[in-house]
């Protein structure tokens, strides 16, 4: 009730505005989670990539194993500070 109050006296042309900038924001909104998207896949990919191929010599030799490897380092980085969990709520939103 309150923010009907406030609302009400707020011009129309105030309104038109204020539509054009949540109109603006939308949509950088969904660029931004478009990335987000696009991002999640190439990590994903290189995940699994590094997970189903063979380790070279000279990947034995400077990761050990392949849960060092680069792909899956950084996908668990993404893991550890939730954005993989953000993805997934936004995702289902």
């Amino acid at each position: 009730m309150i923010d009907y109050e406030i609302l009400k006296d707020i011009s129309t042309e105030d309104l038109a505005g204020l539509k054009l900038k949540l109109n603006k924001e939308l949509m950088e909104l969904n660029r931004n989670i478009s990335d987000l998207s696009e991002v999640y896949d190439e990590v994903r990919d290189m995940r699994n990539r590094s997970f189903s191929k063979e380790m070279t010599p000279s990947e034995i030799k400077k990761y050990g194993i392949k849960t060092r490897l680069p792909g899956n380092v950084v996908f668990k980085l993404l893991e550890r500070y939730y954005y993989l969990d953000l993805y997934k709520k936004i995702k289902n939103i």
